[in-house]
């Protein structure tokens, strides 16, 4: 594969002014030199607080040294096997960060690569190291794409998946299999219908690119503006699509607020991709480094399940099958409407379509004053369910 890029060994000078105007001159280089940019070497500046210990604060440099990185547009790999890249070897030690490499999110994307901190001997510094993980640990688990749901078929296609497969046994077991079964479904859909939609928005924007030509040129033909109008909701429906993928991999929620730059969430799903990687642990002083070891070794207690799942947000997958609370929204709840009548008592009046909270307090208040005018006696029983605590 031929990857032109633009490499760049970084020493940062001591003093905070100088770094800014070192700062400032590479901010003025990327312009000029367009290739995926790698920098490396002593910088000489932190990236955030926690990256130092028992050192004056240099809140100044770190915003200088933090705004370059993101004018550039860089990402700060992870260093794995240590924390800090130097030390003054004295008796009240102090510790920092300040060799680190910073890559743009092409390099990411094409290569694997793993940062590590390499063990410090005679020197204060520690050498790092910049290198591709060949490993490979497993296929990534099934997920549910918010930006299917955007696809006019896949409502109709999820349904008729769930309807088709048809079995025997407790509910809890035909629930499961059916699960199964429409993940397998899914996957094959994904491929085949909904497919690559970066390369499918390319093409209806050359599309109408080319219609905009033609308009130029002369009047469109009445098949013509047919069409023209079909391009433009699909170039819109592609753009949602591909908004909704990187929204969901980058885990920001930015876009819902009005940002809709996709090439920032990219790079922040790119850069949590390095952040999440699990590429060794350390049990009983000893590091392992093979995924199988570490498969084996790494345990969740039920408490932390537990925690794990009464904190995710609606963007979660809620177990290991990965359908989210967003898939259950749009192809559970059509389902759910159809037996909610047959399984509520007639007297229930809150939180249902069509009835009203206020309803069960106005039938008891008539009640009772019938009662009242008719001289009869009565009984009135306030009952409160209250949910208990967990």
């Amino acid at each position: 594969m031929r990857f032109n890029c633009v490499i760049i060994n970084v020493y940062g000078p001591n003093e905070v002014g100088l770094r800014k105007e070192l700062w400032d001159l590479l901010v003025s280089l990327k312009s000029k030199f367009l290739g995926p940019w790698c920098l490396g070497g002593d910088f000489n500046e932190i990236n955030i607080i926690s990256e130092q210990i028992g050192c004056s604060r240099r809140d100044r440099g770190m915003k200088d040294f933090n705004d370059m990185i993101e004018q550039l547009e860089l990402i700060d790999m992870p260093m794995l096997g240590r924390k800090f890249t130097w030390c003054n070897s004295q008796d009240r030690a102090k510790w920092s960060r300040l060799d680190r490499f910073l890559l743009s999110h092409e390099w990411v994307k094409n290569f694997n690569f793993k940062l590590w901190g390499l063990p410090r001997l005679l020197s204060d510094y520690s050498p790092i190291i910049l290198m591709e993980d060949a490993r490979h640990c497993k296929p990534k688990p099934f997920k549910i794409l918010n930006a299917w749901l955007l696809h006019p078929n896949f409502l109709s296609f999820a349904q008729r998946c769930w309807s088709r497969f048809v079995l025997e046994g407790w509910v809890g077991f035909q629930c499961f299999m059916k699960f199964k079964t429409q993940k397998e479904a899914l996957k094959q859909w994904n491929v085949e219908v909904f497919g690559k939609v970066e390369n499918k928005l390319k093409c209806v924007e050359k599309e109408a690119h080319a219609l905009d030509l033609l308009a130029e040129d002369r009047p469109f033909l009445p098949t013509e503006i047919i069409r023209r109008k079909e391009v433009r909701g699909d170039v819109w429906r592609l753009s949602k699509m591909l908004e909704w993928i990187w929204l969901q991999k980058s885990r920001m929620n930015w876009a819902l607020e009005g940002v809709k730059n996709k090439r920032f969430f990219h790079i922040t799903a790119c850069s949590r991709n390095s952040r999440n990687s699990l590429c060794s642990i350390v049990v009983n002083d000893s590091m392992l480094e093979d995924p199988i070891e570490i498969k084996a070794e790494v345990e969740f207690t039920e408490e932390e399940i537990s925690t794990v799942i009464k904190t995710r947000d609606g963007n979660k997958a809620p177990g290991p099958d990965g359908f989210n609370i967003a898939f259950f929204k749009k192809c559970a709840t059509s389902r759910m409407k159809q037996v909610m009548p047959k399984i509520i008592i007639e007297v229930q009046s809150a939180f249902l379509g069509g009835r009203n909270i206020l309803d069960g307090i106005l039938i008891a208040n008539e009640i009772v004053d019938g009662w009242k005018r008719s001289n009869k006696k009565c009984l009135v029983l306030n009952w409160i369910l209250k949910r208990p605590m967990t």
